[in-house]
């Protein structure tokens, strides 16, 4: 009743704490879905948004209008007013280019066009990652709430199971222990019984032998006083010296032997219709064949014997009730151990029933877990890769403008001197500046070694003055800075694109992290409760062992029972009838040795 009740309180704490786990999992999800709406409200605002400046550059620019002619369309109003009562819940990228677009004044309108359409695919393909995740953050909580609903029901089960069991060990207890009180009296009465019966069989038997003793002394009396009275030389002499009183002691005799015959009759009679036991009928006849007097002996054993009959139809009638009650208390004690039995063996089941599940639900979390860190490493290197990704296009967005920057220098060096910028002069060692200084005088000395102090010729005719081509070297630094811009366009695009994977990834990993340790948590706590459902089911087993043991015990005694209780039960009415023929033939033959005719 201790383990049942400690076991109770053991399943409510957990199913209070099964309760609360769900109530956690239904506040992180409740929270995940807040941000996903707020998410998907803000990405639908953009996507409107993109969707309008795109649709209003792609009509402008078919219709063949003016960037500065955008601004007066009641589309680009409209989507200024959406911009302006939105901002805060726009993405910062939609939020510039339409700024920039506001502002078309130098700007190329299908590069804005181009940046439009990039963020319009990145946030289409975000919002159907983030619908995705949140699909399956939905299957997942659905799965894990019924896991848990079922894991309560099981607990309430068992608790309704235990709360009944314990309810009727209380009552099992109390009737028990009113059973042992009766059964300690009972074996109480029992002994003292017992120990009365040895003390009266030892006197009763004493008392026979003593009385057996004299009833053969008296019967051996009688019989040689008889042979002395009836011998012939007796007889004779009777006849001459008392010849009346002889005849009346003839004729006395006479009587008697028909008396004899008579009650020998009745008694062989009731020796014919009860052949069971003829004990005392035998001692009866023979004490009346050995009589050759009066039946006065004969007549008290009679008495004797029918009074003994009696006590032994009293000790029959005792011995039955006995047995009844015995039999009786022992089936209902059988009875009550095989309900036990069943009773332990229908806990034993469910107890069973109950670690299966938490066996399936333990595997169930563990799958959970080990899909949930797959996932986390999968989502790590995903980001680790795009990262380097990142850096690397970073860096060589870096170079490509350097090199664009330094061609874009090379050319204003030659035709826009004005803009050039002289690239930092480099310092030179002291062999490198002698050098330097000298080097004009080191060429002149090695030509006149050559020349011998000889003058060259005239030069030949050239070509005209070179006219340098501005125009065309316009064109090629327009396309630089267009190329500079778009490598610009880039990588404040990749950058604001790194910091919200790198933001959703944090975010990612912390409700991971929340998720997992939930999931831990349960574990330990169904792990726990399998090793309590574990204990419990062996102290049952145990306890259902020894149930089984005082069953066996108790049939043994309820066998012993029946050996000694069964052939008196079966012969009890045969062995009442034949005892009351028996003290029938006994009367009659009393009366009849009194001098009654049953003729």
């Amino acid at each position: 009743h201790g383990v049942t009740t400690e076991t109770l309180a053991k399943q409510k704490a957990e199913r209070e704490a099964e309760n609360s786990a769900m109530a956690n999992l239904k506040s992180v999800r409740a929270n995940e879905a807040s941000k996903f709406a707020a998410m998907k409200e803000r990405s639908e605002l953009d996507l409107k948004a993109l969707a309008q400046a795109i649709a209003l550059i792609t009509h402008g620019l078919g219709q063949g209008q003016a960037p500065e002619a955008l601004l007066q369309t009641a589309e680009m109003q409209a989507l200024q007013k959406l911009v302006a009562e939105n901002k805060q819940k726009l993405d910062s990228d939609v939020v510039d280019a339409v700024a920039l677009l506001a502002k078309p004044e130098g700007q190329d309108v299908g590069e804005i066009l181009g940046v439009l359409k990039q963020i319009q695919d990145r946030m289409t393909e975000d919002l159907a990652q983030a619908t995705k995740d949140e699909k399956a953050g939905i299957a997942e909580f659905k799965g894990l709430i019924t896991s848990k609903t079922a894991s309560v029901k099981s607990l309430s089960m068992s608790i309704e199971t235990k709360l009944a069991r314990a309810g009727e060990l209380a009552v099992d207890i109390v009737r028990i222990k009113e059973d042992l009180q009766d059964t300690r009296e009972a074996y109480a009465e029992d002994k003292t019984y017992l120990a009365e019966l040895d003390h009266m069989c030892a006197n009763r038997k004493k008392e026979w032998e003593e009385r057996s003793h004299t009833r053969s002394e008296e019967l051996r009396a009688l019989k040689e006083t008889i042979a002395i009275l009836t011998d012939d030389d007796a007889l004779e002499l009777f006849k001459k010296a008392l010849p009346s009183p002889a005849a009346s002691f003839m004729q006395v005799l006479e009587s008697s032997s028909q008396r004899k015959r008579s009650a020998l009759r009745v008694l062989r009679d009731a020796r014919q219709m009860h052949v069971s036991d003829n004990t005392n009928l035998d001692f009866i006849g023979m004490a009346i064949r050995g009589d050759g007097g009066g039946f006065g002996h004969v007549q008290e054993m009679i008495n004797d014997m029918i009074e003994n009959l009696a006590k032994t139809q009293r000790s029959d009638d005792d011995k039955k009730v006995w047995c009844l009650d015995k039999l009786s208390a022992g089936a209902d004690a059988k009875a009550e151990f095989e309900r036990s039995i069943a009773d332990l063996s229908t806990e034993m089941e469910q107890v069973k029933t109950a670690l299966a599940t938490l066996v399936d639900e333990l595997k169930a979390l563990a799958d959970s877990i080990a899909a949930l860190d797959k996932s986390v490493a999968e989502a790590t290197e995903q980001r680790k890769a795009e990262n380097a990704e990142y850096t690397n296009a970073q860096a060589q967005n870096v170079a490509s403008k350097q090199l664009l920057e330094f061609a874009k220098n090379r050319l204003h060096q030659f035709y826009n001197p004005k803009l050039h910028k002289a690239a930092d002069k480099e310092e030179l060692s002291r062999a490198g500046r002698i050098f330097e200084n000298h080097a004009a005088l080191f060429v002149q000395v090695a030509r006149h070694e050559q020349t011998g102090e000889v003058a060259p010729p005239p030069p030949p005719e050239a070509f005209g003055a070179y006219a340098k081509k501005a125009e065309e070297s316009n064109g090629v630094l327009a396309m630089i800075d267009l190329l500079i811009k778009d490598l610009d366009t880039d990588a404040s695009q990749s950058k604001v694109e790194e910091k919200n994977a790198q933001a959703d990834y944090e975010e990612s990993m912390t409700d991971a992290s929340k998720k997992r340790a939930i999931s831990v948590k349960e574990v330990t706590a169904k792990a726990n409760a399998k090793a309590e459902l574990t204990d419990h089911l062996q102290t049952l087993s145990d306890k259902r062992a020894s149930m089984q043991d005082k069953l066996k015990a108790k049939e043994e005694v309820l066998a012993s029972l029946h050996k000694e209780c069964d052939w008196l039960l079966q012969n009890f009415d045969a062995r009442k009838e034949a005892r009351a023929g028996e003290v029938d033939a006994l009367k009659k033959a009393k009366a009849i040795l009194s001098g009654a005719d049953y003729n």
